[in-house]
């Protein structure tokens, strides 16, 4: 059943019902929220040849055409049923650009052109698409990338992260945040081994998914740059020590490798980026108010805004009890103990 909505500043049309991959054109209301922060990125970045690869009904290519400002669009999906639903929620928008219903890496080394953005949104991991993509952006060009197998990523599935990403995810209090960096290690690896750098300029854990966007600059040096960021992080459930290396107590456990280096520094002017970028400034993991009643036997969980000033620290978006600080554990600990 197709329903017509309107997101942002446009009218779709869409598939009604629960966006699974059987849908027979996939689109998802609870990403409203990514597709309306993309637009406010490219109103910034202004890039001018973009191509939406797996677009299904077109809704993020179409608002970034409507509401971003960008006139040089293409849109491709390998479902023909997609591409029949562009077509028509184009026309509903009065805007016309090119169309392709091709399996999206075919589609990249047919053209052979290069873009100066390309968005990947699969149901699952990106993978099959990065070296493709990778390849035809041009340079200081923007890669967008989702990804929604975060069961793998988190260590719910930690042999599919170990197949997938070749490295080891465990469950554990900040494994939404590892699974972020996971993934952006896998992307600046694949960008790597063909010298280009793949900088992490933007990304965010939200729901099920994880969104990232990488800026493309070519060279082995600036690649092997970005490859210094790559470590192993350690984590102990029974002391809550995490770090660069491991606590005494023999439950602690490796996690990665994985991208430890800043991932937010895009300036837009909206406050999640903001939050993103004061995220950047602390180590890559947070604390939960959750752990910290556990390991030091709180009766009740503290407040997590007096945790802040104790602390100095600041909120983490992954949890809506995280919250990340520069102080390690024994500190904080410490704090609680006076």
């Amino acid at each position: 059943m197709i329903k017509e909505i309107v997101e942002g500043k446009t009218q779709l049309f869409v598939h009604a019902g629960l966006p699974t991959k059987r849908m027979e054109v996939f689109y998802n209301p609870k990403k409203e929220f990514d597709r309306t922060l993309s637009v406010k990125i490219l109103k910034e970045l202004k890039p001018k040849k973009c191509l939406d690869l797996l677009c299904a009904s077109g809704a993020r290519g179409i608002r970034l055409m409507k509401e971003a400002g960008i006139s040089d669009m293409t849109f491709n999906d390998a479902n023909p049923k997609a591409i029949k639903l562009l077509k028509k929620n184009l026309k509903k928008n009065g805007l016309k650009a090119r169309v392709y219903n091709k399996d999206a890496c075919e589609l990249l080394y047919a053209l052979h052109e290069y873009f100066d953005f390309i968005d990947i949104d699969p149901f699952g991991s990106p993978n099959p698409y990065l070296e493709a993509s990778i390849r035809f952006l041009k340079r200081n060009g923007v890669l967008a990338i989702t990804a929604t197998d975060t069961a793998a990523l988190m260590g719910v599935k930690s042999k599919a992260c170990f197949r997938k990403y070749h490295s080891i995810a465990k469950r554990h209090p900040f494994m939404k945040e590892s699974g972020l960096r996971i993934l952006i290690k896998h992307v600046v690896e694949t960008g790597a081994e063909f010298e280009y750098a793949l900088k992490p300029v933007l990304a965010h854990c939200t729901a099920h998914y994880y969104r990232t966007y990488f800026i493309k600059d070519p060279g082995a040096k600036r690649a092997d740059a970005l490859l210094e960021n790559i470590k192993c992080l350690h984590y102990c459930p029974k002391c809550g020590h995490r770090g660069y290396k491991a606590c005494a107590h023999k439950e602690s456990i490796s996690i990665g490798p994985l991208y430890a280096g800043n991932i937010n520094s895009l300036h837009v002017d909206d406050e999640f980026i903001k939050s993103l970028n004061a995220e950047d400034a602390y180590p890559p993991w947070h604390y939960t108010t959750t752990e910290l009643a556990r390991l030091f036997k709180l009766s009740n969980e503290p407040a997590t805004n007096e945790l802040l000033k104790k602390v100095k620290g600041v909120r983490a978006h992954y949890e809506p009890k995280g919250f990340k600080t520069k102080f390690d554990i024994a500190r904080i600990k410490r704090i609680f103990k006076k």
